[in-house]
């Protein structure tokens, strides 16, 4: 028995058969194997596997006529028009052979070359019939042009026998096609060394990751062809010309596929991110059940001119202003999130500072009601609701991927995935948006700089860069909201509909990811500040909060300290406050209703507005209060000299007195040495030191008031010790125990008027002496 056979990887014909099995050869490699029932049977089970009943009664003739096609539609264009040309006058030929017989009555009768060429008009007419175009008996003047002439009579009798010859299994269309597409001398014209010093070529140079060009190949190619013609000049052969580049390019083709070269020459990841497969499924039922967010730079220069007070600046503070507006110009970044089950942008953000702020007023804007930005801008279709968020997909980008986006993410009960770095099939959805937002919006405002470095070498950017933020913004918002979800989609589910339209049937049959709740949207997506409360409630950003709930529960719980307050920056008629040992947030509303239907930024500007003020203004004023407060102080000083009235101030000279006289009855009585004891710290500084150490303890520090000199014995053993009273003075500075010189043991007891102790206290008499004695 043979080898075990693949069937579904190779093509097997069945030549012969016995009790055991059947004889199969492959048609790729012309070799015969026995297979038994059961193998084959086996393998007849595998998926792919074809079975050709029909090719031992054809031979497969009409494949290996079209040189290994199957069918003729794997032909050219041209092949296959005059496939169907031949095939319409074999059919018409039959058609007048029917006619023939007819008339002879002559069942057997057959159509002849003659016959067929003295018929042309005929045949003609019933051809253009099955055609379906014209055609003529003689070619028309003009030349080579693309109209059906009729052949002669052998010609057309060619056809029709070919037609009529098909087997069981064959089609007549495979069997008149012509041959055109085999003509020609597909031999290869270049000497097999030059091929090989072509491919040399390649490998030493053209496969280097710095993408080197063709001609650097030919250049590489022309030494290799002059050592090798030197070599071939002393062994009497002919020279190898070099090729052109045109030659060399054909030549890389065949010997690598374009994935090869890529790899080769731009790297795996690059490659795999071009030849990267698209999404061809849908990813999303739900609206907001699937999210993609990504940032891109603008392409715009911004003016930064300010409006609305030039007409109020001097000629001065004009050209200043307009020397400031030529530097500060900068590219602006888009942030845009979107949802993929509608293809509708659920956010949009207009930022000179891509960061994790940007990222949560996105977040912010997709989960909020958008009809303040449909009111404030005019837009005529309704923006997406407020929604929730399951999913949300993003790139690697520093404003993106970061604990506090990822954090505000999981707070509103979302996930976030983060996408792999140059690998824009993970996220294609939100990356041929900002195609669309490119090419249909972005180059047509003034200040364009074009898709890359170098594109738009004609125009000045940064000269026609007028916009400011806030009508950059009211752009982008109407064509996210008007433009973009009533643009025709022919995305994967989308079917050609528009955006807003599948939002709507969407959210009719499916609905959509419930809104989060205000508190906890508040706390994971909001603006936090750290406050004390008071009866007037909490004030957050300038701005007062308060209600009947905060009160009693911080009456109730005597809250004292800092509480934490998170407020929406978007819609400030509510706020969110956490107080210690509550379980629940407490949501405080706005008392200062001027506010309520403004934005936090509107809010910061309009109280900086009040403030600013006129220089010119802001001197007149500061003089009025300077004079009126200097003249009310001269009026009420001669009031008093007037009225005799005594002074209710004191002056520093007097303070500084009263404070001396205060402190000057405080002094320090310094205790006596009692004979034959040493003072702390002096013990080893007399003599017998070596064999004599006194213990001390803090029990023997002794403070008082003195009031008379100690009483004193004979200075016998039984002497009783009287306690030595002690004031401390400590505005006297102590003297470091160092600085002291020791005394030495008397009979008498001696006054040192000069020492001191360092630690502010004196060491009194030591009890029990006889035990020292």
């Amino acid at each position: 028995m043979g080898s075990e056979l693949r069937l579904h990887t190779r093509d097997l014909t069945v030549v012969g058969q016995d009790e055991h099995g059947y004889t199969v050869e492959d048609t790729a490699s012309g070799t015969t194997t026995f297979i038994s029932f059961k193998q084959l049977v086996d393998q007849l089970k595998l998926p792919g596997v074809r079975v050709d009943v029909l090719g031992p009664t054809t031979g497969r003739r009409l494949e290996c006529r079209l040189g290994g096609f199957v069918s003729s539609e794997g032909l050219p264009v041209m092949q296959r028009q005059l496939a169907r040309f031949h095939l319409a006058i074999a059919n018409a030929i039959d058609v007048l052979q029917e006619e023939l017989r007819r008339k002879t009555g002559r069942p057997d009768a057959e159509i002849t070359s003659r016959y067929a060429d003295a018929n042309r008009e005929r045949i003609r007419d019933i051809a253009q019939d099955y055609l379906g175009e014209k055609i003529h008996l003689t070619p028309p003047r003009g030349g080579q042009g693309r109209y059906w002439t009729l052949y002669r009579g052998r010609t057309l009798m060619k056809y029709a026998r070919a037609a009529r010859g098909v087997g069981p299994g064959e089609s007549p269309l495979d069997a008149v096609t012509p041959l055109d597409h085999l003509k020609g001398n597909a031999t290869s014209r270049l000497p097999a060394r030059l091929r090989e010093l072509m491919t040399k070529a390649w490998e030493d140079v053209g496969l280097d990751l710095k993408a080197l060009s063709v001609a650097s190949v030919q250049k590489r190619l022309e030494v290799l062809v002059k050592a090798e013609n030197e070599v071939r000049c002393r062994n009497c052969l002919g020279p190898l010309i070099t090729p052109s580049q045109a030659t060399l390019k054909t030549h890389r083709d065949r010997i690598m596929t374009p994935t090869e070269f890529s790899i080769a020459t731009l790297g795996e990841r690059e490659t795999r991110r071009r030849s990267g497969r698209g999404s061809t499924d849908m990813r999303a039922l739900l609206i907001g059940e699937y999210v993609e967010i990504d940032e891109c730079k603008a392409s715009l220069v911004v003016s930064a001119k300010a409006g609305g007070v030039w007409e109020r600046l001097g000629q001065k503070d004009q050209s200043a202003l307009h020397e400031i507006d030529k530097e500060i110009r900068e590219r602006l970044h888009i942030l845009v999130m979107l949802d993929v089950a509608s293809r509708m942008p659920l956010a949009w953000i207009v930022t000179d500072q891509p960061r994790a702020d940007a990222t949560k007023a996105l977040l912010r804007m997709a989960t909020r009601d958008k009809s303040r930005e449909k009111i404030l801008y005019g837009c005529e279709n309704e923006p997406m609701p407020s929604i929730g968020i399951g999913h949300v997909k993003a790139d690697n980008g520093p404003g993106l991927r970061n604990a506090v986006v990822i954090g505000a993410v999981l707070g509103v009960g979302g996930i976030m995935t983060i996408a792999r770095a140059y690998s824009p099939t993970d996220k294609p959805y939100i990356e041929r948006m900002f195609g669309t937002l490119e090419s249909v919006l972005l180059s047509l405002i003034h200040g364009y700089t074009g898709r890359r470095p170098g594109h738009l070498p004609a125009y000045d950017a940064v000269e026609n860069g007028v916009l400011d933020l806030e009508l950059l913004q009211e752009i982008l918002t109407r064509f996210m909201v008007d433009e973009y979800p009533s643009m025709r989609h022919a995305g994967v589910g989308m079917g050609m509909r528009r955006p807003i339209e599948v939002f709507k049937e969407i959210n009719e049959t499916r609905g959509c990811f419930p809104p989060i709740d205000a508190d906890h949207r508040r706390i994971a997506l909001g603006w936090e500040q750290s406050v004390k409360a008071s009866d007037e409630g909490v004030k957050v950003f300038g701005i007062f909060f308060n209600s009947d709930r905060l009160q009693a529960l911080r009456d109730k719980h005597r809250v004292s300290g800092r509480l934490r307050v998170f407020v929406d920056p978007d819609n400030l008629s509510s706020a969110t406050v956490l107080l210690p040992k509550v379980t629940e947030p407490v949501q405080v509303q706005i008392q200062c209703t001027a506010f309520a239907d403004m934005t936090l930024p509107e809010v910061q500007d309009l109280i900086a507005l009040y403030r600013k003020e006129d220089p010119t203004a802001t001197q007149l004023y500061e003089d009025i209060l300077f004079r009126l407060r200097r003249d009310r102080q001269l009026q009420l000083r001669q009031i008093a000299r007037d009225k005799g009235l005594s002074r209710s101030y004191s002056t520093l000279d007097e303070a500084a007195r009263k404070a001396k006289s205060l402190l000057a009855g405080s002094r320090i009585v310094p205790s006596e040495a009692l004979a034959g004891t040493t003072r702390p710290g002096r013990i080893l500084d007399g003599p017998g030191a070596d064999s004599f150490i006194m213990p001390i303890s803090d029990e023997m520090l002794i403070e008082g008031m003195a009031s008379e000199p100690p009483a004193r014995g004979n200075g016998g053993e039984h002497d009783t010790p009287v306690p030595l009273p002690i004031v401390v003075d400590t505005a006297v500075d102590p003297v470091p125990v160092d600085h002291l010189e020791p005394i030495k043991p008397t009979a008498a007891p001696l006054r040192n008027k000069d020492s001191r102790t360092s630690a502010g206290a004196i060491l009194g008499r030591p009890k029990n002496l006889k035990e020292l004695e």
